[in-house]
């Protein structure tokens, strides 16, 4: 009698008689939870007159630089907005120097888009 005999012959190959079974499967793992997110901090902006005034003149440089390395026809609907900001007026209350920072970061953004 050849020692297989009576035993299935996917059993005989897998090395196991008939009456063992295979281990159940393992549960599935949870998802892994999110790593925690960090609240974004409130970005502190100086608005001091100071800081308005070189900013004014960062933005004004750089627009300068812009019309002569791009051309007037990439600044011309730029200019009007930068000469509208009166710095004088606009360094003398906190309001007014919240609104000109904010004007001239948007400006400052145009113009790095039109590089």
């Amino acid at each position: 009698i050849p020692p297989d005999a009576g035993v299935p012959a996917d059993a005989a190959l897998a090395g196991r008689d008939a009456t063992t079974r295979p281990p159940p499967p393992k549960p599935p793992r949870p998802p892994r939870p999110p790593p925690p997110t960090e609240e974004p901090k409130p970005t502190v902006v100086d608005t001091s007159s100071s800081a308005v005034a070189a900013l004014y003149g960062a933005v004004g440089r750089e627009l300068k630089a812009l019309d002569v390395r791009r051309g007037a026809a990439a600044t011309s609907p730029l200019w009007p907005r930068f000469v509208q900001i009166r710095i004088n007026d606009a360094i003398r209350t906190p309001e007014k120097r919240l609104e000109a920072h904010r004007a001239l970061t948007a400006l400052r953004k145009d113009i790095a888009a039109v590089r």
